[in-house]
């Protein structure tokens, strides 16, 4: 009874075969989409779109969870569109991914200063000295930022 029932389902559903582009296949066009989502996203970020960003590096995401920029940049851009959970839990994908991301390091230390874990955002500060040394740029914005919150 119940192989009837499941038979019966699957008649149901609807059946369509992929379409692809001449002279490509599966792997191929989808990578190709998820490279383009990521260039876009890129611009997004830079242009202050975060919203559209946080869209494309989504998308781009489900094709390729490995890639730490990709997480830095869509943690940023829910930063920056105020939804600090999200973020937080996006820039410690991307430090799991790559231990010493920079960019991710600092951002993640913003989001501390920000939610007033200073002591947090301090122990940033700190990795980012071991990784680029107090002339990185990373180092310097988040150490500014570090600075401004405590009022010197």
């Amino acid at each position: 009874m119940f192989r009837i029932f499941l038979f019966s389902i699957a008649l149901c559903l609807p059946i369509s075969a992929p379409t692809f582009a001449a002279g490509t296949d599966s792997s191929e066009s989808a990578v190709k989409t998820t490279e383009s989502d990521y260039v876009l996203a890129e611009k997004a970020v830079k242009a202050k779109d975060f919203r559209n960003a946080a869209r494309l590096l989504e998308a781009y995401l489900i094709g390729d969870s490995s890639n730490a920029n990709a997480w830095n940049y869509l943690a940023y851009s829910h930063r920056k569109l105020g939804d600090l959970k999200k973020a937080e839990a996006e820039y410690k994908k991307a430090l799991i991914l790559n231990p010493d991301h920079t960019g991710a390091h600092e951002y993640l230390g913003e989001l501390y200063v920000e939610t007033g874990r200073l002591d947090l955002a301090v122990q940033l500060l700190g990795r980012l000295k071991q990784i680029c040394g107090v002339d990185c740029e990373e180092y310097e914005e988040l150490e500014i930022a570090i600075n401004d919150a405590k009022g010197s």
